[in-house]
């Protein structure tokens, strides 16, 4: 229950920031037509997206942008691909592109898929952190999580303490 209510404030967070940090002079958001291919074999089971760095001007190597594709939206940390050629493509896994609603069938074809790519801030990023499949990535990030409210929560009761004593 307080975790629901927790990731429904910061999910919440997490879209007010992202519509704060548009910008049409830095590139934020970028909407644009892609193909969609398969995930390279180094990414098989990670949840990353990998395109081109002029689709995504705002955002370096692993930062965590919102990526929306008709009123599916994931958040995702974000890589390059190198070249030219590579201009255009989108290289998703199956559970990301399940997750946005990519028909299977359509991958790898010459298909174009409107997506919208924007940067995310601090509660993006926790967002991503503690929704992540990856248990890698999740496990770590709840035990922080957590350890970080129980510490809080210890803070408040000694301050509490030593104002009624």
């Amino acid at each position: 229950m307080v975790s629901e209510v927790l990731m429904s404030f910061i999910a919440w967070r997490a879209d007010q920031e992202s519509k704060r940090l548009h910008s049409s002079e830095a590139g934020n958001p970028q909407i644009a037509q892609f193909s969609i291919k398969k995930a390279l074999k180094n990414d098989f089971g990670r949840e990353v997206v990998r395109m081109h760095w002029s689709h995504r001007p705002f955002a370096t190597r692993y930062d965590v942008v919102r990526i929306t594709y008709e009123t599916n939206q994931i958040f995702v940390p974000i890589l390059g691909l190198d070249g030219n050629e590579q201009v255009g493509i989108a290289r998703l896994g199956y559970d990301l592109r399940k997750r946005l609603g990519v028909p299977n069938d359509a991958v790898g074809q010459e298909t174009k898929f409107d997506l919208i790519i924007e940067q995310t801030g601090l509660w993006g990023q926790i967002y991503w952190y503690l929704c992540t499949k990856d248990p890698a990535v999740k496990v770590p990030a709840w035990l922080a999580f957590w350890s970080v409210l129980l510490g809080a929560a210890g803070l408040m009761l000694a301050i509490v303490n030593f104002y009624l004593t």
